[in-house]
């Protein structure tokens, strides 16, 4: 039997402003689309259920500033992966204290 899925669109955002996540926006997707990036704040871990994640995509190039993805205490593991080919920059390693 083959594995079915519904409503796997609803599960993203586009992100345009600052935004600060939410714990129940644990699975989600977010589209950054915006010329000048801005923040965006992970929930703090107290909030959070084990097992909480999401995914940044970029939708528009940032010609201006950086985005910017802040957590607000703990350990947030991550990456950075270009898919255009360029090379691949973060401020600091990849496991971080937050900040």
């Amino acid at each position: 039997m083959g594995r079915v899925f519904f409503d796997t669109r609803k599960n993203v955002q586009s992100v345009t402003a600052a935004y600060v996540v939410l714990p129940s926006d644990s699975g989600k997707t977010f589209i950054l689309n915006a010329a000048a990036g801005v923040a965006v704040t992970l929930p703090s871990v107290a909030n959070m259920q084990k097992g909480w994640n999401c995914r940044f995509i970029i939708g528009t190039a940032f010609a201006t500033s950086d985005w910017v993805v802040t957590a607000t205490a703990a350990i947030m593991r991550g990456g950075v992966v270009n898919l255009e080919g360029g090379a691949d920059t973060v401020d600091g390693p990849s496991t971080t204290g937050g900040t």
